[in-house]
């Protein structure tokens, strides 16, 4: 059984993840990635938890913690 989405609304526009770490070469780097949404998460333990979706390379929207680098939420002026 998988992690089910009870209902999405939308995010602020001022709200991001911030993805950090190493990249294979060891260098830091540091980006905003833009929530699209907040979604209420029902898991399969049947707790519920509200996270911050942001879309992946593929196109795919995801919880900003199921990425390996997400370090947390910033909110801040809309990048062009």
């Amino acid at each position: 059984m998988h992690d089910k989405i009870l209902q999405i609304i939308p995010a602020p526009a001022d709200m991001w993840a911030i993805l950090e770490g190493n990249d294979p070469d060891g260098h830091a780097y540091r980006t905003r990635e833009r929530v699209v949404c907040l979604a209420l998460i029902e898991g399969q333990d049947g707790t519920t938890d509200v996270s911050a979706m942001v879309h992946d390379e593929c196109g795919y929207i995801s919880p900003a913690g199921a990425f390996d680098d997400f370090s947390g939420i910033e909110y801040g002026e809309v990048q062009p």
